[in-house]
């Protein structure tokens, strides 16, 4: 039987291990032969890959090896290749008592943020585990892409996202639908107990980076899942690494960049370097019900201007105008309105906000969740019929409330 791939090591790429990363250890059986985990009775001593020694309770401890071998032997199609596979390395050699499939099946992972113990299956099956119900949902235009050549296509994908408000909702949903094989999230920022209507938040996580708060979560269901983690946000420093990638490090290049910051400088470089490099640039803008998906091939149309309906000229115009006077909101307002188009007149309750018919209760640009999360929803469905050979419209706005879509 073929052996397993081991998990990615993250030792070499100084952006996976953000400050409470997961600590893969490997499989459970190896790491007691290696004397990297000590049974204590009902307690688990570990020696982390720093020395340093920590002893896990039981109430820290969990296993999910053998509920996830049991749904995947309910979910699996009797007969396909993947149950085949599935019954020569699982199956064959299952049996026993939980503890049994622990040992046999089980990597041990160690969350430092909690200081618990996760016992998962491997990476192979676990990751199945999470992607099986997707099933062949998303295919390629002519249907006719199998479910292994599927995977292969979202395997290979770097998807890098700027910001961790609205981009939370696209990233998160961007592993949900492809589960690709590389997520890079970039934000300098904290979150604050209003960015709650939005963002999916913990007690324990307001206050803290957005950036490492995005990959914390993500990870809580998927240790083995490659996040690089950039909490400074994207600098003039770290700009490249992010977007082209940094070989020495281990950092790949992207396939893909989502810019969801609020900094209309950085958007626009964001912009620039897209278009420069060749990369498709996806952004969700959330206009009060509605949102709009704005989407920019410049690996097919190098030359395509930054965004739609406006001319590179006076996009820098504008960012000129955001660099002299920034912190002004009128300014940024104008920008979002030049960015973005004029289907925000579109929708009565935002447009008679924004221009004052009305005063409403926040100083800031307001916003709902559920544009948020519907317009990350609607961006990862993009980028994954893009990446199976579809054709994506340039601009794709949607009002929940009044039901009303415009296709540019």
């Amino acid at each position: 039987m073929k052996k397993e791939e081991e998990p990615r090591s993250k030792e070499r790429n100084p952006y996976l291990e953000y400050p409470g990363s997961p600590i893969v250890m490997g499989n459970f059986r190896d790491a007691i032969e290696a004397g990297k985990v000590t049974l204590l009775g009902d307690k688990i001593r570990l020696e982390l890959p720093s020395g340093e020694p920590i002893v896990i309770p039981e109430k820290h401890q969990f296993n999910r090896v053998s509920q996830t071998l049991q749904e995947l032997t309910e979910v699996i199609h009797e007969g396909s290749l993947l149950y085949r596979e599935f019954d020569e390395d699982v199956l064959s050699r299952n049996g026993g008592s939980p503890y049994h499939q622990m040992i046999m099946h089980g990597n041990i992972v160690y969350y430092p943020e909690k200081e618990d113990v996760v016992f998962y299956a491997s990476p192979k099956w676990h990751k199945n585990a999470l992607i099986l119900r997707n099933s062949l949902l998303i295919r390629d235009p002519n249907q006719e892409i199998s479910w292994r050549d599927q995977r292969k296509v979202f395997d290979s994908l770097v998807i890098g996202v700027a910001g961790a408000s609205v981009g939370k909702n696209a990233f998160m949903r961007i592993i949900d639908t492809m589960r690709p094989g590389w997520m890079k999230i970039a934000d300098p920022k904290a979150y604050k107990d209003t960015n709650g209507n939005r963002a999916s938040l913990a007690y324990w996580e307001v206050g803290k980076n957005k950036a490492i708060v995005t990959a914390q979560q993500a990870h809580r269901n998927d240790p083995y899942i490659n996040i690089s983690v950039y909490p400074d946000g994207l600098t003039d420093l770290n700009m490249n690494d992010f977007v082209n990638g940094n070989e020495a490090k281990g950092e790949p290049a992207l396939n893909y960049l989502i810019e969801e910051t609020d900094d209309p400088n950085r958007k626009i470089e964001s912009l620039k370097w897209a278009k420069r490099h060749k990369i498709p640039f996806g952004m969700v803008t959330d206009i009060g019900t509605a949102y709009q998906v704005d989407f920019r091939d410049f690996k097919k149309t190098p030359d395509l201007p930054l965004m739609r309906g406006i001319e590179d000229e006076e996009i820098l115009a504008i960012q000129q105008r955001w660099q002299a006077g920034k912190g002004n909101a009128a300014l940024l307002l104008n920008f979002g309105m030049k960015l973005t188009g004029d289907n925000w007149e579109d929708v009565p309750e935002f447009r008679d906000l924004i221009m004052g018919k009305y005063q409403g209760t926040s100083r800031e640009i307001p916003q709902l969740g559920v544009a948020a999360n519907a317009g990350g929803s609607h961006l990862a469905v993009t980028l994954a019929k893009h990446a199976l050979g579809a054709v994506i419209p340039e601009r794709f706005f949607v009002d929940l409330a009044s039901r009303k879509i415009i296709e540019e």
